[in-house]
């Protein structure tokens, strides 16, 4: 696995004359301090896509987002960032480049951001220092291994008595039960809740260069058999960037501008019904 040798500049992203986008109620908190220490110990285009919560399903849009493609989260952030137009061309640029050249399902060809980009899918190093680093941590060089702020698993249970739902697992309740914000004294020190169950994260990070997968972190929910072992800062899954994972969400990042010279990354993760498969 690469390392990522990037992480300490990760936040110098844009120049400071970008527009502050919309935060579209979002939950944004602002990750800082640029010049961290790295982390060292892992090595159809004629049918028009509509977002939209699942008007059936109460207070839908608490429900963690999972079983997206990497694909369709790309198009996400091309909608945010064409101020959620309902045309083909608001999906297929914009924050990212969209082929669909067989008319057949959309592919992305390029996992690289374009320039202006207001929403994003964070990389791999945006994702590890908004969930694992501390600028107060002094040991690791700051580095955290679990995303409770600390060096040991957050404990499987329900809300109010565990930390995670990721390893609790009880057969009274559906996935759909579940909202998001229920462990709120479970966070990272930058402040983002749920970065530990409802689902893995997907990122933008491809594992080789010519790969097909991308990077994904965390452990959703229910998984009992890996949920310390996926929470750990030098785990990270593969999922396929066509088809992606039922367990797999998604944490949009944007920039902050700000009057220094690094643009602070904002993340937040989606609020919106899960589609079932």
């Amino acid at each position: 696995m690469p390392r990522p040798a990037i992480a300490a500049s990760l936040l110098c992203l844009a120049c400071t004359t970008q527009a502050q986008p919309n935060e579209y109620d979002f939950n944004f908190v602002t990750i800082n301090h640029p010049g961290n220490h790295s982390i060292e110990r892992r090595a159809d285009p004629n049918t028009i896509l509509q977002f939209r919560l699942n008007p059936l399903l109460p207070d839908a849009g608490q429900v963690p987002v999972g079983g997206i493609a990497p694909t369709q989260a790309a198009m996400f952030c091309n909608w945010l960032h064409n101020g959620k137009q309902i045309d083909d061309a608001s999906l297929t640029t914009g924050a990212y480049t969209i082929d669909n050249p067989n008319f057949g399902e959309p592919v992305i060809s390029n996992f690289e951001r374009l320039k202006g980009a207001k929403y994003w899918i964070p990389t791999l190093d945006e994702w590890m220092k908004a969930v694992y680093w501390d600028p107060d941590n002094p040991a690791e060089g700051g580095w955290w291994e679990f995303p409770n702020s600390s060096d040991r698993p957050p404990v499987a249970g329900p809300p109010g008595i565990g930390e995670t739902n990721a390893g609790y697992l009880d057969t009274s309740f559906d996935w759909l039960d579940f909202r998001l914000n229920q462990y709120p004294d479970t966070q990272t020190p930058w402040g983002l809740l749920d970065a530990t169950g409802s689902a893995s994260e997907m990122t933008s990070t491809l594992p080789l260069a010519d790969d097909r997968d991308v990077y994904a972190k965390g452990a959703p929910l229910g998984d009992d058999a890996f949920q310390g072992f996926r929470d750990r800062a030098d785990v990270s899954l593969d999922i396929l960037i066509t088809n992606g994972s039922s367990n797999t969400g998604l944490r949009i990042a944007s920039a902050v501008p700000s009057p220094g010279a690094a643009v602070p990354v904002a993340l937040a993760s989606v609020l919106t019904a899960r589609r079932r498969r």
